[in-house]
């Protein structure tokens, strides 16, 4: 916790999980573990996240991983979509890709060069501001 606790949101994070929410709505999904991403969730205004948690004994020791389900970005889209909410989904690397084609709209946000390389019909947004103007262009009627 001491360690997490000293980690600081990407320049510009919070600017713009502020201006989705404004626009729209937005739910984190991410592969890490409550325990680890509430401190970074705190800077960031406490975001809906979705994503596993851990086993800690009464030490403070982790004792076991509590994966939610199975490839759960995806399911978590394809849940939203059954309640009839359209699915603008974003994510930078290989474990984003399903959640990404399931998704109505979906893009990368800044990737590594080899996941533009493997998925080169999926779009891409380097910075913020690419990454606001995408979403605006989606949003629009």
């Amino acid at each position: 916790k001491d360690v997490i606790s000293t980690l600081e949101p990407l320049e510009g994070a919070l600017d713009i999980l502020n201006w989705i929410r404004k626009e729209s709505q937005i739910i984190l999904l991410s592969d890490t573990f409550e325990e680890f991403a509430k401190p970074l969730m705190a800077k960031l205004n406490y975001p809906v996240l979705l994503c596993h948690s851990l086993t800690i004994d009464e030490k403070g020791n982790i004792t076991d991983y509590n994966l939610r389900i199975d490839n759960q970005k995806k399911e978590a889209v394809k849940a939203l979509k059954t309640l009839n909410y359209h699915v603008i989904g974003f994510g930078d690397s290989y474990n984003d890709i399903g959640m990404i084609q399931e998704a109505h709209q979906g893009f990368f946000f800044n990737p590594p060069d080899s996941v533009i390389t493997d998925f080169p019909d999926i779009p891409v947004t380097k910075n913020y501001q690419e990454l606001k103007t995408m979403i605006g262009s989606l949003l629009k009627p």
